[in-house]
């Protein structure tokens, strides 16, 4: 069960999967990437509509020598000027939204770590798509 099932529940969020089952195994501590993801899909659920269309997407597909990952969202999206300070520490899109601005530095350190990349790509009002990428192990 997510660990966000309530949340998603309560607020009428729709949440997708769509990961290809016969992705290549990466080089990844399994705790650290499944943080990076809470994390994501925890933003997400800060900004997306609570009227039912809100719409949250997580999906994996392979690339040359990589496994890109992606968490989408139709919510109020980010000022172009914000998206890469939302990496900074203690940096965050919208400040009635709580939190700490902590999670994307830790998720871009966590990505670093692991030789990947995190960015983001959002339109203000049409929602955003953050993207990290994963070696192949082996």
């Amino acid at each position: 069960m997510s660990p966000f099932h309530i949340q998603l529940k309560e607020s009428g969020v729709k949440l997708n999967i769509d990961i290809n089952e016969d992705l290549p195994k990466v080089k990844a501590d399994f705790n650290k990437i499944s943080w990076v993801i809470a994390n994501l899909v925890g933003n997400a659920l800060r900004y997306v509509p609570k009227d039912g269309t809100g719409k949250i997407e997580i999906s994996a597909k392979k690339t040359m020598n990589k496994v890109l990952v992606s968490v989408s969202d139709n919510g109020t999206g980010i000022p172009e000027d914000m998206q890469e300070k939302i990496f900074e520490k203690f940096v965050k899109a919208n400040d009635s939204q709580g939190g700490t601005g902590l999670g994307l530095a830790i998720s871009r350190e966590i990505m670093l770590a692991h030789g990947g990349e995190i960015w983001v790509s959002s339109k203000q009002g049409a929602g955003s798509t953050f993207y990290f990428t994963l070696y192949f192990s082996g």
